[in-house]
């Protein structure tokens, strides 16, 4: 289970399909996974940076991307 992680959005790592699979996972190991089409959706809604703000909320600060 994921507790914390900081993603590098300058490294290969920091590639939105990273880090959507990361917040799937996240969901998934804590008996929320319901909630991943919704995310996913809002994910996809916009721009990188919606989308590593959505990874942020989602995921309470569990996920954190830098240098972006």
């Amino acid at each position: 289970m994921v507790t914390h992680m900081k993603i590098d959005a300058r490294k290969p790592e920091g590639n939105v399909f990273f880090i959507m699979g990361m917040v799937e996972r996240l969901l998934k190991d804590s008996g929320r996974s319901r909630e991943w089409p919704a995310v996913e959706k809002r994910m996809k809604a916009s721009n990188y940076d919606n989308a590593c703000d959505v990874a942020e909320e989602v995921t309470y600060g569990s996920i954190k991307v830098v240098n972006r």
